[in-house]
């Protein structure tokens, strides 16, 4: 019985949904603005200064720009098909345009990936020292990394020695 009056409840308010979606529509589409397109594509939209401080989402917009990036490229091969078929100057000229784009969002997406890394280091760095700190003893005999004051993992199988 009450999975009856809530079947006929959902179907009600289904039929009921129906005739409210387009006014509900129309006040939104008056309401929300078009959504402007920059002239120019190549602005990072995702890396800004702010998301520096934590590299995994550096990396992450970095990543999602990289794919912006390879969308630019794909519209270049697209419309450079279309301008060796036309021969439209004005096209290949746009081309041009979208390529110099291309440059300067591949130097900023290589400009954060560098940020995103260099802090990736530091921070991993510093939690190595936190969790084993270097007393004064070993800092004087021996400053190479604790990577490289390890015995080799394999053994020798050379047979010299």
């Amino acid at each position: 019985m009450a999975a009856d009056f809530h079947t006929a409840f959902n179907v009600l308010l289904a039929i009921l949904l129906l005739f409210i979606l387009d006014p509900l529509s129309a006040v939104l589409i008056r309401m929300l603005p078009d959504r402007q397109q920059s002239a120019d594509p190549s602005p990072p939209l995702l890396l800004d200064g702010s998301i520096m401080g934590t590299p995994p989402v550096a990396l992450a917009g970095a990543a999602r720009e990289t794919l912006h990036m390879g969308d630019l490229v794909e519209g270049m091969l697209n419309q450079a098909i279309v301008a060796l078929r036309t021969n439209d100057r004005k096209l290949v000229a746009q081309i041009s345009r979208t390529d110099n784009a291309v440059d300067r969002l591949y130097e900023a997406i290589k400009l954060c990936v560098t940020k995103a890394t260099n802090r990736l280091k530091v921070s991993d760095a510093a939690a190595q020292i936190e969790a084993d700190p270097p007393t004064s003893g070993q800092l004087s005999a021996d400053s190479r990394p604790p990577c490289e004051r390890s015995q080799p993992v394999l053994p020798d199988v050379s047979g010299r020695g």
